[in-house]
């Protein structure tokens, strides 16, 4: 079967996958509920959510066992939809896979350096699957980094974060866990090359607009929260973004002021984000999560037969788990329906 035929086989799959996910209706009511067990009670009991969570009695659950139900139910259907894929695509799939199990590395790393247990590391994992490129136990039961870092030995990632053990008692974490983002894009650059150049190009553009997103974010709270130098905040710049060259970002990060910084943002695709939320900083990274979602909503209804229908319905899946997880801690304080809002993209 051609690619014409596996991504009309992969956009079904999505299309019955994408009627489960909430409605605008459905966050609403969410909002609305009166406490964090009628949220918990309307997700199980009458959205398509329904199958993420265990039968039986719910009223039990913490905030944190929802979020892992959601966040499995999740890997359930990126589980799924790989099955459809071999060759160079299988391997796009587990690539796209890897954003998250480094969310898992990290957590398995900074948990060591903080001197947790076994049982209390486990209980924040969120991503283990077939997937997956290490053993996740093996990590968990070392008694340091020093150890995580010699388990991942036969991992893409040992060879990228193994010389900046040495620094980390010095330096901390900040090093080692941006060379794993850094990882993972360097892989994403290198598996581009091996497929067809339509479905290629959707990937850099795509993945390139999410690096001009985390950059800009990275240079304005570099600048306002941390007070890092220019240099610094240059150095740690993610290459190979879609709009924003280096050239671009080097004088980003060499503005003289927050009002420059946005100044010089305006009249590119992100202007907007970073005017509206200059003065309002909890709101940047809902803005931002905002232009990806509407982004992606627009590729998903194209409904063309390639890899952009497949990256635009991961994205847009992964979005709403984090409102439905902001709502869910909006419930444990007094917290009225405006103010809500003001964090989520769900029914902005």
């Amino acid at each position: 079967m051609g690619n014409v035929g596996i991504f009309s086989a992969v956009n079904s799959k999505i299309h019955a996958m994408q009627k489960k996910l909430l409605k605008k209706e459905d966050f609403n009511k969410l909002i609305e509920a009166n406490s964090f067990k009628d949220c918990i009670s309307y997700l199980a009991n009458n959205t398509g959510y329904k199958e993420a969570f265990p039968k039986g009695e719910i009223n039990n659950l913490r905030r944190k066992d929802i979020e892992k139900y959601l966040k499995a139910n999740y890997v359930k259907n990126f589980e799924k939809l790989a099955h459809y894929f071999s060759g160079d695509y299988k391997e796009v799939v587990k690539i796209l896979f890897m954003r998250y199990e480094i969310e898992d590395l990290k957590i398995i790393i900074r948990s060591k350096y903080r001197d947790k247990t076994s049982d209390e590391i486990k209980e924040f994992i969120m991503y283990e699957n077939s997937l997956s490129s290490f053993n996740y136990n093996d990590l968990i039961k070392e008694k340091d980094i020093a150890g995580v870092i010699q388990s991942l030995k036969n991992t893409k990632y040992f060879n990228h974060i193994y010389p900046l053990v040495k620094d980390i008692d010095e330096k901390g974490l900040f090093a080692l866990e941006t060379s794993l983002d850094f990882k993972y894009f360097s892989q994403i650059r290198d598996i581009v090359k091996r497929i067809d150049k339509s479905d290629a190009d959707i990937i850099q553009k795509e993945i390139g607009t999410y690096i001009d997103l985390l950059n800009l974010q990275w240079i304005y709270r570099g600048m306002k929260f941390y007070k890092i130098s220019k240099e610094e905040l240059f150095n740690y710049i993610i290459y190979d973004g879609y709009k924003l060259n280096n050239k671009v970002l080097k004088e980003l990060c060499y503005a003289e002021s927050i009002e420059q910084f946005v100044e010089m943002l305006e009249g590119t695709a992100y202007g907007s984000i970073f005017k509206e939320t200059k003065n309002i900083d909890y709101l940047l990274e809902r803005e931002i999560l905002n232009y990806i979602k509407n982004r992606y909503l627009k590729i998903y209804k194209t409904g063309k037969m390639d890899i952009s229908v497949l990256i635009s319905f991961l994205e847009i899946s992964t979005i709403q788990i984090r409102d439905i997880i902001g709502i869910l801690e909006s419930k444990r304080y007094p917290c009225d329906k405006n103010e809500v809002l003001k964090y989520i993209t769900a029914v902005s």
